[in-house]
């Protein structure tokens, strides 16, 4: 008898991992890795504009430093990013997150980009560590 609750048990439990199993999306979406979103953080180094809206920002990475070791080369790494009438604006003050626009985000500008591609779905100007106050507004 307990020969068989056990053999229905590891049945059962088969049957569930089974049903179970769902493939991990990262396998799913492998490949080139070059549609994938991410995060770009940096300095603004140029910013251009069409009449339609269209236009380009380029970034300067921010070297990250982790226990006092620079993980980011040491030399300039930019990244160019497009954006356009669907592009989210944002900027960082002490109330919080405020919506802005293209014209908002100049040259020396700090700025998190979230983007799909090299297309920018999302542009934050965040202030730099030095501005503890926003920062701390923005975090909490």
């Amino acid at each position: 008898m307990l020969a068989t609750r056990l053999g229905l048990a590891i049945i059962a439990s088969a049957m569930l991992a089974a049903v179970c199993w769902v493939p991990a999306p990262a396998a799913a979406e492998a490949g080139n890795g070059k549609n994938k979103e991410h995060k770009a953080h940096g300095r603004v180094v140029s910013v251009t504009v069409s009449a339609d809206g269209n236009g380009t920002i380029t970034i300067e990475a921010h070297k990250r430093v982790v226990n006092g070791a620079t993980v980011v080369p040491p030399e300039v790494v930019t990244t160019t990013f497009q954006v356009g009438p669907s592009t989210v604006y944002e900027a960082a003050t002490a109330a919080g997150m405020k919506p802005v626009t293209l014209a908002a985000i100049h040259k020396g500008e700090h700025v998190v980009i979230e983007a799909t591609s090299d297309t920018a779905d999302k542009v934050a100007i965040v202030p730099h560590k030095h501005h503890k106050k926003v920062v701390a507004a923005v975090v909490n």
